[in-house]
């Protein structure tokens, strides 16, 4: 829970590392299902970026998304 706006400030924080470590996870998924794609495991690379998108992109949208609306509320741009 968000008491204050230091706590707001931290949970901003929180966000960018959140976001960071998805956006990794993703460059490697990205490397996985290209590496698939080009040994001819057609299925398995459409399979991997699907789950690549729902488990890395969604995350790192939604962090966006909170982080933009606690730097509204905490006053920051």
């Amino acid at each position: 829970m968000l008491r204050n706006r230091t706590t707001a400030a931290a949970y901003v924080t929180r966000t960018e590392e959140g976001e960071r470590g998805h956006a990794v996870l993703l460059v490697a998924g990205i490397l996985s299902a290209l590496f698939a794609w080009r040994i001819g495991w057609h299925g398995w690379a459409l399979y991997l970026s699907a789950g690549n998108v729902v488990v890395n992109v969604y995350p790192i949208l939604l962090q966006r998304y909170t982080r933009a609306r606690l730097q509204r509320i905490i006053g920051r741009t």
